[in-house]
């Protein structure tokens, strides 16, 4: 089998592996939607505040129905390194414009310690 030579990267240089540990965190969001429309979201939203995500499709099934929608994954990535207050709140920002791009009235963060919903419904007859 021909060896595949690597393409030269115009900041970075190929050098031997080496770890670089730190502390983990993670945050996911979870919202219904479509995945292009979260997509462009998410590159919009990392290139304004310097982060990487994952997303991937998925189906949400529940009583009474099923739609498609994301889940968006935050990690303490060496390269952006960040606390996790503020891996929290990048998510919590992420998710309600996800959610309201997606025409959305919740969505879900989360972490390691807390699974936090967001919502703009109200039942009726509650005020604020």
């Amino acid at each position: 089998m021909k060896k595949i030579k690597p393409i030269k990267h115009s900041t970075y240089e190929l050098s031997k592996w080496r770890v670089e540990p730190s502390n983990s965190y993670w945050a996911t969001i979870f919202v219904a939607g479509g995945l292009e429309a979260s997509t462009k979201v998410c590159q919009d939203f990392c290139m304004k505040v310097g982060l990487c995500v994952t997303i991937e499709p998925t189906n949400y099934v529940y009583t009474g129905g099923s739609e498609i929608g994301v889940r968006v994954g935050l990690i303490h990535y060496a390269p952006f390194p960040d606390s996790k207050d503020n891996i929290f709140n990048k998510a919590r920002e992420l998710g309600k414009l996800l959610a309201e791009e997606n025409s959305q009235w919740s969505y879900t963060v989360l972490t390691p310690e807390v699974s936090a919903f967001f919502s703009r419904r109200r039942r009726k007859g509650e005020t604020s």
